[in-house]
């Protein structure tokens, strides 16, 4: 994405109170770091749904996998709305932000269809899996990745949004915070995927028609804001 349109962003105004000393940087981070605690949720719905690794082979592969991979593209959200926030390249709203604000997500939601092809592939290979396998398993990883962006980008956003109204710093609110929210609800989305995938009387269907529409909705989102 092309960083000269910083020439032409309007000025925003965060709407809130510029820090006052009441929240020094140490205080945020120690309060955004205590969100952590937060992770062993995550591991508790993974053990208490466990019994779902038993249907093949490579579903236990691909958890640490998702994990990793949403942590990365979530951190890179953070990133740029921290960075967008500050110079004015991003309204602190949901609803009619930029276009860079958009092409931000659209980009996102690129890399996760990339990451998922690649991490399907390696899993595929370390697991032996017959090649027929493939496209579930590619389905399964994307179908996990796209769910989980329907809460993670909103709950990220709005972390970052909230704390730049209050006149907090997003670079030590942002990303612990939401790091957190991913873990939980990548295990969610997980859950989800494989349990609709393995349980429902068309589960596979469903999860190739979700990857099919989320690779479909990526590349129009990938033309839209090919010029950002």
């Amino acid at each position: 994405m092309r960083v000269h349109n910083v020439s032409e962003a309007e000025p925003l105004n965060s709407g809130g109170k510029k820090p006052n000393g009441r929240f020094s940087l140490l205080g945020e981070s120690l309060f955004s770091l205590s969100f952590d605690v937060g992770g062993l949720v995550a591991g508790g719905l993974l053990g208490y749904y466990a019994g779902l690794i038993l249907f093949r082979s490579w579903i236990i592969t691909i958890y640490p996998i998702v994990l990793t991979a949403r942590g990365a593209l979530n951190g890179v959200l953070a990133g740029r709305l921290s960075t967008g926030l500050h110079v004015e390249l991003i309204k602190p709203s949901l609803k009619g932000n930029t276009r860079y604000y958009y092409a931000i997500i659209s980009s996102l939601l690129a890399l996760s269809i990339f990451i998922s092809l690649v991490m399907s592939g390696m899993t595929a290979l370390l697991t032996g899996s017959p090649l027929g396998e493939l496209p579930l398993i590619i389905s399964v990883c994307i179908s996990a990745q796209a769910i989980t962006m329907l809460l993670t980008v909103p709950a990220t956003s709005t972390v970052g949004f909230l704390a730049f109204k209050k006149g907090l710093d997003p670079d030590a609110m942002l990303y612990p915070i939401s790091s957190t929210i991913a873990d939980i609800w990548s295990t969610i989305a997980y859950i989800i995927t494989l349990s609709a995938t393995f349980t429902l009387p068309f589960g596979t269907q469903l999860a190739y028609l979700i990857a099919f529409t989320t690779i479909t909705v990526a590349g129009a989102l990938a033309f839209f804001f090919r010029k950002e």
